[in-house]
């Protein structure tokens, strides 16, 4: 698949979709330092490409730049306000850095209720991050009752591998505890 967007991008290297195609796909085969560079051609493409932003901040998040992970969210945001993707994304990363300074509690939740409270079918990883965000604030109830309304819908999709996630961080709220990445 990467192969069809890598011809695409060069019959159109000015194409800023072209560009986050191949980025995507980059990123699903978990190469993230290729993905990255994607997204940053295509947003000095197209500077307001919200999709290009989007997954410009997925890309550097898992490399650990959390601060312009969170920037690149909030500029989707600014083009997509109601995107339930960004809104998502956003609000994991203000709920669960283990940079402190960028930890904002009370807007994850914003933005995870407003992700959860959207159109659509509540997914297990909106009710996560909502799970996450709430523990973040200390509400360790509403945590442990969202995290277990995920578990639910995991066990029901048959996904082990987000269960045995959630299945962790219901510990910790259980214990009082907030989920924090990287620890």
């Amino acid at each position: 698949v990467s192969a069809h967007f890598a011809e695409s991008v060069r019959i159109r290297p000015g194409s800023a979709a072209a560009h986050y195609n191949l980025g995507m796909s980059l990123l699903a085969t978990g190469k993230v330092a290729a993905a990255t560079e994607q997204f940053q051609h295509s947003v000095r493409i197209e500077p307001g490409y919200a999709f290009a932003h989007h997954g410009l901040g997925l890309a550097l998040g898992l490399q650990g730049q959390v601060r312009e992970a969170v920037r690149h969210q909030r500029l989707a945001l600014d083009h997509r306000p109601d995107w339930k993707p960004a809104q998502v994304e956003l609000a994991w990363l203000l709920a669960t850095s283990i940079d402190a300074d960028v930890r904002q509690p009370a807007e994850a939740v914003r933005l995870a209720e407003r992700a959860a409270h959207d159109s659509g079918p509540t997914t297990v990883r909106v009710l996560d991050v909502l799970a996450a965000a709430v523990a973040a604030t200390g509400d360790f109830g509403r945590a442990v009752m969202t995290i277990r309304e995920a578990l639910t819908l995991a066990t029901a999709e048959h996904d082990e591998e987000a269960a045995g996630a959630l299945r962790a961080r219901l510990n910790l709220y259980l214990h009082h505890e907030p989920y924090i990445d990287g620890r």
